[in-house]
């Protein structure tokens, strides 16, 4: 499994006209139940007392407003969890955004093995998943995060080929045997389409794409098309002629080598959307163009890391330890200074295996690892512009036949013939004294022998 995220450290912004709405319904829960929300196992929406920890605009410090937010808790069974699930349409290749604010009590603490997470699944039309059976964690906060207070949790992800759904999920899921694993609550979960670049953002020279979220159309039947400028800031709000990079288009974005466009290193840029609904007019019926707000980015000299946490590993035990080299690998321009990170964000292991990361900031580290399960490691790499991560699984089993079982590329899973009699993933003398024992055997009386 590998699972890149790169994430340029903006600030974004919104906009008239473009919009980047919440595409999920009821993502504040202020109707005071799930509506638009699919639940299962322990959950519910939680309504503030005066005094509880929990009490507050909107249960948030991001100022909404009422006071309800789902609440999960686990079962006290291994892999026991509660949680809501919202699906909405989705477009392969877009970003999407995701995010809520998620929290844990005094009282009702996440306990070890308690985790309340953010996921986010695409799926196909035939309501396959795409990015992992169950999806893919986002974020989280676990035992170890400071009690009642508001944790922003947040990502953003490319939907995959074939990709027609996305389900935003969030969950308090039990990772141990116990019996009880505490309560997550969760609130103001957003999904949306981000405008990118964002407002007054810093962005590397080699950024070769615009995007955005259109309006919808005053008849849902119809398609919005836009125009798109852009140009070197030159301090005059009008755009000149020559600036126009795409006209009349019905998608949410320009590739800018296809536009002609190289962009300038450490130069500021105005870019500007106008759309058009073809009969929006009330009077008319006719067409009504939205001029849209001008926003700017200004790009650096400075490129962004690549994170590759390299290829899933499947290793086994010799006798009872087993030290995996990691084989990751981190580009960089270095324009500025590079921090890597290699940490473990998940596993399913026995609860006394240890894992140790010998240097957590060599891609080319080492680990030990003391017992057997799957373990998920991420590589993280930061410089002065933007963040990148990606993500490893590595299968750790007893044996070494056991790793080849499980390892899809391995040539255990294509070797045609049966000759390995005892299972061991050898062919030798001990599978042809077997052979030799049960020479001419009858496995069954209907061929007229006597087994």
């Amino acid at each position: 499994m590998s699972v890149k995220k790169i994430t340029v450290i903006l600030t974004v912004m919104s906009m008239i006209g473009i919009v980047n709405a919440n595409l999920l319904t009821n993502g504040d829960f202020q109707t005071g139940d799930e509506t638009g929300w699919v639940k299962w196992n322990s959950t519910t929406t939680d309504q503030d007392n005066s005094g509880s920890p929990l009490t507050g605009n909107g249960k948030s410090t991001s100022g909404g407003s009422g006071d309800f937010a789902a609440k999960s808790w686990g079962d006290g069974l291994q892999w026991g969890n509660g949680g809501f699930a919202q699906t909405v349409a989705a477009t392969e290749g877009a970003l999407y955004a995701v995010s809520a604010e998620a929290m844990h009590v005094t009282g009702d603490e996440l306990t070890d093995g308690g985790i309340g997470v953010l996921k986010l699944t695409f799926r196909d039309v035939a309501d396959n998943p795409l990015n992992g059976e169950w999806g893919e964690e986002i974020a989280m906060i676990t035992a170890g995060s400071p009690k009642d207070i508001w944790h922003y949790l947040s990502g953003s992800r490319v939907a995959p080929v074939d990709t027609t759904q996305v389900e935003v999920i969030i969950m308090m899921q039990w990772t141990t045997v116990g019996p009880d694993g505490g309560a997550a609550f969760f609130d103001n979960v957003s999904l949306i389409i981000p405008t990118n670049p964002p407002d007054g953002a810093f962005v590397p020279p080699s950024t070769n794409e615009l995007s955005w979220t259109n309006p919808d159309p005053n008849n849902p039947a119809d398609t919005i098309t836009c125009d798109v400028w852009l140009e070197v800031d030159d301090g005059d709000p009008n755009f000149h002629l020559d600036s126009l990079i795409a006209e009349g288009i019905e998608e949410e974005f320009v590739n800018l080598s296809d536009a002609g466009v190289t962009l300038l290193v450490n130069t500021t840029y105005t870019w500007r959307v106008d759309c058009t609904d073809p009969r929006a007019d009330p009077d008319t019926g006719g067409p009504v163009t939205t001029e849209g707000t001008v926003w700017t980015f200004t790009t650096t000299d400075d490129n962004p890391p690549e994170a590759d946490a390299g290829a899933d590993q499947y290793v086994w035990l010799d006798p009872a330890t087993v030290t995996v080299t990691m084989n990751g690998q981190v580009g960089d321009d270095g324009q500025s200074e590079l921090t890597i990170l290699w940490s473990l964000i998940y596993s399913e292991q026995a609860p006394e295996t240890t894992v140790i990361i010998n240097d957590p900031g060599d891609p080319l580290t080492t680990v030990e690892i003391d017992g057997t399960g799957l373990f998920r490691f991420l590589l993280e790499a930061d410089d002065a512009l933007a963040h990148d991560e990606d993500t490893v699984d590595i299968y750790v089993t007893e044996t070494a036949c056991d790793a080849a079982r499980i390892d899809p590329d391995d040539h255990y899973q294509t070797y045609e013939f049966v000759g390995d009699t005892n299972d061991d993933c050898e062919v030798n003398i001990e599978d042809l004294a077997i052979m030799a024992a049960t020479w001419q055997d009858c496995l069954t009386d209907k061929l007229g022998c006597t087994p």
